[in-house]
C-alpha cells in the first residue's frame, strides 16, 4: 500500500482541505480571471521565458515542513558529499596528477582541467544548488539530477508564488493557512546571496553572464529587482548583464564597461565554451583573483552539473575517494536513485541488460538541458530505445533506475462564460529543492504531461506553498 511519509496528521488534513478546495471552487470566470490576473502581473513586472509567455498552473503544490524538511536535511549531506568530489579532483588537479580515480572518472571534462584547477575561491563550490526531486511511491522525495551550473527558478518562481497568492482563486483556497516562508520564495533571497560572497562589501558590482546570447531567463529580472532595492536604499551594490567575452582583467582587477566586478554569475552552456578561445581570456583570468568570486566554481560548472556526479556518488570507487561513511551512503541510496556510467565502469550495465530491463532504466546524456538526451525506457520501442544508447553512447551517458513520477488532476476550462463545463487533466509534477550556500532555501514546483518535464520544453510552473 502507498503511504505519504511523515507528516503530521493535521498537516494533512489541511493539505486535503486545500485540495478540496480547489476542486470544489474552481469554475470557468474564476478560472480565468485568476490566469488573466498572473498573466498582467507577470507581464508588468517584465517576466517571460526567454520572450515567450511563462505557463503556470492553477492548481497550487501544498507540501507540508516536516517532509520537506526531512529531505532538505538528507539533500544537504549530498550537497557537502558533491563539494568533497569537487575539492578531492581540484586538489589531484593542482597536485600534477593525471590519472586518479576521480580524474578518470570525469575524463569527458578533461579538456577544462586546467581552467578548474587554476581557479581561486574563498567559498564552497557549490553556493546555489536546485535538486530536480520527485515524491515516490513510498512518500519520500528522491531527486533525478543536480543543477550546479545555472539553475533556474531563482527569481521567476517566487513572483509566480505571489502573482496567485492575490488572485481571488488564491486567497479562496489558502485562507486560514499559516504558510512558511523560505529564502527563494522571496524574489530578493538570489540577490542576497550574490551580495553575500561578494569581496568587496561596499557598493559591490555583480556580473550575471551569458555567452553567445543563450540562457537570458530570469537576469533582467534579477537587474530590475535590484535596481528597485537600490532605489528604496536597501542595497547599494550594481547587478549588470554581460557576456562572458566582455569582461577583462587589468591590474588584477575583473572589469566590464571600464568598472570593476567583484561577483560572476555564469547563465551559460558550459559545453559551449571552448577554454583556448582567446576570446574568452578575461574570464578565466577573472577566475583566477581573489578580488572577484565566481558564484559556483567552474568545477561545479562542468562536474557538479554533471548527470554523472550521481554516478559518481553510486560508485563504490568514487565512495572509497571521498570517504563516503555509512550514514551518508544511505543517504545517498534514499534519495538518489541508481545511477551508472552507462559504458566504461565496473558497475556499468551489460547490454542484455538494457535490452532485457528497459521498462526499469532511464537514459541520459551527461551534461544537456531542458529534457534533451533523456529517454525512459517504459515510454520507448525496442527499436528506438536501442537506438537512443546507439546515440547517446558518445555522449558520456549514465543509466538510472527510473522513477515512479507521480501524477495528479487538475481542471481545465476551455471558455470563460460563467456555467461552463471544466475538462479534468493529468499532469506530472515534481517539487526542485533549493540551497543556497549551506543554508537550504525552499522549493518550486514544475508540472509537465510528460514525465520529462521542464519548463523549457512545455511544462508548467506551480506555486508551491509548504504548510506548518
Amino acid at each position: 500500500m502507498n503511504t505519504i511519509a511523515r507528516i503530521l496528521p493535521y498537516t494533512h488534513v489541511a493539505r486535503l482541505e486545500i485540495e478540496r478546495r480547489y476542486f470544489a471552487s474552481i469554475n470557468a470566470v474564476e478560472s480565468h480571471a485568476a490566469a488573466d490576473a498572473i498573466h498582467s502581473a507577470l507581464v508588468e513586472l517584465g517576466v517571460s521565458f526567454e520572450g515567450r509567455g511563462l505557463p503556470v498552473s492553477l492548481r497550487p503544490t501544498i507540501l507540508s515542513a516536516s517532509e520537506i524538511d526531512y529531505a532538505a536535511w538528507d539533500l544537504g549531506v549530498i550537497r557537502q558529499l558533491l563539494n568533497r568530489v569537487l575539492e578531492l579532483a581540484v586538489a589531484d588537479l593542482r597536485a600534477g596528477q593525471k590519472n586518479t580515480p576521480i580524474l578518470n572518472f570525469f575524463d569527458f571534462y578533461r579538456p577544462w582541467f586546467q581552467i578548474i584547477s587554476q581557479e581561486v575561491r574563498s567559498h564552497d563550490h557549490i553556493m546555489l544548488m536546485r535538486y530536480d526531486a520527485v515524491r515516490d511511491s513510498a512518500g519520500d522525495f528522491r531527486v533525478m539530477e543536480p543543477n550546479a551550473a545555472c539553475p533556474g527558478g531563482v527569481i521567476h518562481c517566487a513572483y509566480i508564488r505571489e502573482a496567485w497568492s492575490q488572485t481571488t482563486l488564491g486567497q479562496a483556497l489558502l485562507r486560514d493557512t499559516r504558510i512558511i516562508d523560505r529564502e527563494c520564495d522571496s524574489p530578493d533571497g538570489l540577490i542576497r546571496l550574490l551580495y553575500n560572497i561578494s569581496p568587496r562589501t561596499s557598493a559591490p558590482r555583480i556580473a550575471l553572464c551569458n555567452y553567445k546570447g543563450f540562457f537570458n531567463n530570469e537576469l533582467s529580472s534579477l537587474v530590475r529587482r535590484n535596481d528597485l532595492l537600490r532605489a528604496q536604499g536597501l542595497v547599494d551594490g550594481e547587478l549588470v548583464i554581460c557576456d562572458i567575452r566582455e569582461i577583462s582583467v587589468v591590474d588584477g582587477r575583473a572589469m566590464v564597461g571600464g568598472r570593476q566586478i567583484d561577483v560572476i554569475y555564469n547563465k551559460i552552456d558550459q559545453l559551449m565554451v571552448n577554454p583556448s578561445d582567446p576570446e574568452i581570456s578575461g574570464w578565466i583570468k577573472a577566475s583566477e583573483l581573489e578580488s572577484c568570486e565566481f558564484l559556483n566554481s567552474l568545477a561545479a560548472l562542468y562536474l557538479g552539473e554533471a548527470e554523472s556526479i550521481f554516478a559518481a556518488l553510486h560508485d563504490d570507487e568514487i565512495r572509497a575517494s571521498i570517504g563516503a561513511t555509512p550514514e551518508e551512503i544511505e543517504i545517498i541510496n534514499r534519495r538518489i536513485p541508481r545511477t551508472r556510467m552507462m559504458v566504461g565502469r565496473s558497475s556499468s550495465p551489460t547490454y542484455s541488460e538494457l535490452a532485457e530491463d528497459r521498462h526499469r532504466l532511464v537514459v541520459k546524456a551527461d551534461a544537456l538541458t531542458r529534457g534533451a538526451g533523456v529517454h525512459v525506457g517504459k515510454l520507448e520501442t525496442s527499436n528506438s530505445w536501442g537506438s537512443a544508447l546507439l546515440n547517446l553512447a558518445r555522449s558520456n551517458a549514465i543509466i538510472q533506475d527510473v522513477l515512479d513520477v507521480p501524477q495528479r488532476e487538475a481542471v481545465l476550462f476551455d471558455s470563460d462564460e460563467a456555467g461552463a463545463i471544466g475538462k479534468l487533466y493529468t499532469e506530472y509534477w515534481g517539487v526542485d529543492f533549493f540551497f543556497y550556500g549551506e543554508m537550504f532555501a525552499g522549493v518550486v514546483g514544475r508540472a509537465h504531461s510528460s514525465m520529462i518535464f521542464n519548463v523549457g520544453n512545455g511544462g508548467m510552473e506551480v506555486p508551491t506553498f509548504v504548510i506548518d
